[in-house]
């Protein structure tokens, strides 16, 4: 008998189940990953791309070569929970045994006044020209960069600019303090390491308006030549759009086996999943938690198949 699996993402959790599923099944599964984009991309990584111009892609096609996974260049548009099948904008429906939708996140929109006109988002779309951009204003003097937002992905953006572009004036401004939920002596040293490069932390303080060359919070106002929003994610539409168990800003409610509530051959792992029960430490979005969260359901998956028991997702996490 061969088990089709269906992956929808190829982003980290999406690939890290389609190899951990292929390599325990091997020639008794077929697996299908269904994304739009031909690249697995590093979004750890894009900082790195901002600021160096570094290619953080790898071709799909190598990362499963010999492997009983094929890539199905689509957008998944609906999961069918009833048929276990996957809808795409190619107009096919997909049928398979298990699904497991890894259809991630992005940064949010924000609801700041002036953001959409005045300030930026670390996206893949945008890394090339914030280079663009940072490469030219180094050419200038006394030039300013705010990053709004002081969770990991603002952190990484800022240190990076301070390091690869030290004629820069970096600023953080968050409304809570750097590095999220961080424990106290991994908070003391990111803040020393950002005292250390020359960037500027402004803690406890919100963010009221974004102008032309100005940041405006509620302590007073900051100059800012870029300005670059690093705060919240949008998780993917498609558990709203599938008619899935959602949370209010539209994650998939999971069971403990990270089992779609109310489905048993529907999985989901990364950004867009949200425990309904949570064993160990608090599931926070991002690659370090997605990845695990992939290899639990891989297992799972396989398990399910071959009438073995599955098991809980219990995650821990030393920094918090």
């Amino acid at each position: 008998m061969t088990y089709r699996i269906g992956i929808v993402g190829a982003g980290y959790a999406g690939v890290t189940a389609a190899l951990r599923i292929a390599r325990k099944l091997g020639d008794l599964c077929e697996v299908s990953v269904i994304a739009p984009n031909e690249q697995l991309i590093e979004r750890i990584r894009l900082h790195e791309a901002m600021t160096r111009n570094a290619s953080i892609g790898h071709s799909l096609n190598e990362l499963f070569r010999s492997r009983p996974i094929k890539h199905v260049k689509a957008l998944a548009t609906r999961v069918d929970a009833q048929t276990c099948s996957v809808l795409c904008d190619e107009g096919k429906a997909h049928s398979f045994d298990r699904i497991v939708i890894a259809s991630g996140s992005s940064i949010g929109s924000s609801t700041i006044p002036g953001a959409a006109e005045h300030a930026h988002v670390l996206e893949t779309s945008s890394t090339a020209a914030l280079h663009s951009r940072m490469v030219d204003l180094c050419t200038r003097n006394d030039e300013h960069v705010v990053i709004i937002g002081g969770g990991l992905t603002g952190v990484e953006a800022a240190t990076e600019i301070a390091e690869v572009f030290p004629a820069l004036r970096v600023s953080i401004v968050t409304n809570g303090a750097v590095g999220e939920r961080l424990n106290e002596p991994t908070y003391r040293y990111l803040k020393r390491s950002l005292e250390r490069l020359g960037v500027a932390i402004r803690e406890g303080e919100r963010v009221l308006q974004i102008t032309e060359g100005i940041v405006l919070t509620d302590k007073g106002s900051l100059p800012s030549t870029l300005t670059l929003i690093t705060t919240g994610f949008r998780p993917s539409n498609l558990a709203r759009a599938s008619g899935l168990a959602i949370n209010n800003v539209g994650q998939a409610l999971v069971d403990s086996m990270l089992r779609a509530v109310g489905h048993s051959n529907i999985y989901v792992a990364g950004d867009l999943a949200a425990l309904t029960k949570t064993i160990g430490s608090p599931i926070v979005s991002g690659c370090k938690t997605a990845m695990p969260m992939a290899a639990q359901v891989a297992d799972n998956v396989v398990a399910s198949l071959q009438g073995r028991p599955e098991r809980p997702f219990d995650w821990r996490d030393s920094i918090f």
